[in-house]
């Protein structure tokens, strides 16, 4: 395959790509106007130790305020070890738990797998993830499995240090026997802003994400503001 050949596929993908995500994030405002619901704040740290080349322990933690950014809603916890089998490919598998702290929901706490998928054409990076997650809650013994797919863009900006990011992630429930939720589509999150790389180990992100969340047949919106921070160790 000639160069000229390879431009032109990387082009082309990169154009399925983002048709892709301007067809997801463009359809989800009109269905958010079924019901607006909520105005969020979350903070993440995700913190990231490697082992070697392949192997990485990785810890990643949320905490969400809602009701208008009114009450300190819930944290979520999710530590992991990633393996990269591949260059572009790397396995994971940890322990997930959403633990209420002024919200009224059970404690949920399971495991769970990712897959990811990074490529790049050119300067922007692509990154696909498929996880399954297999969570209890309290004092239940019925086993929640559900699933998402997340595509995300980073691209530089300008000639900067500072990069955007784009992504959307849809969520599926496969098994909810005995949970009261309904299998099939659960939810979309649609995520647009910006980050910092402050040094080689430390990045910053901020910026705003829309959720339709599809609550027995009636779909609820909230609007994020997120604030994260990323830290390799090593």
């Amino acid at each position: 395959m000639s160069w000229v050949e390879g431009e032109a596929g990387g082009r082309s993908a990169w154009l399925k790509v983002a048709a892709f995500l301007a067809m997801v994030i463009g359809a989800a405002p009109l269905a958010a106007q079924v019901r607006p619901n909520d105005v969020r704040l979350t903070t993440a740290l995700d913190i990231s130790y490697a082992i070697d080349p392949k192997w990485r322990l990785d810890v990643f933690s949320e905490m969400r305020l809602d009701q208008d950014i009114d009450r300190l809603a819930d944290l979520v916890f999710r530590p992991n070890i990633q393996y990269a089998f591949l260059p572009s490919w790397t396995v994971a598998a940890g322990y997930v738990q959403i633990e209420p702290l002024q919200a009224t929901f059970r404690t949920e706490r399971g495991a769970f797998e990712d897959l990811f998928y990074g490529t790049s054409f050119g300067a922007l990076g692509v990154t696909n993830r498929l996880r399954l997650n297999e969570t209890f809650a309290d004092q239940s013994s019925a086993m929640l499995i559900f699933s998402s797919y997340l595509v995300a863009l980073q691209h530089p900006i300008g000639e900067s240090a500072w990069f955007a990011a784009l992504s959307d992630e849809a969520f599926f429930n496969l098994k909810v026997d005995g949970t009261g939720r309904e299998a099939g589509f659960q939810a979309n999150k649609s995520y647009v802003g910006i980050g910092y790389p402050v040094d080689q180990r430390v990045s910053l992100t901020a910026g705003y994400e829309l959720t339709v969340d599809d609550i027995r047949g009636t779909l609820f919106t909230a609007h994020t503001i997120k604030f994260g921070a990323g830290i390799k160790l090593n």
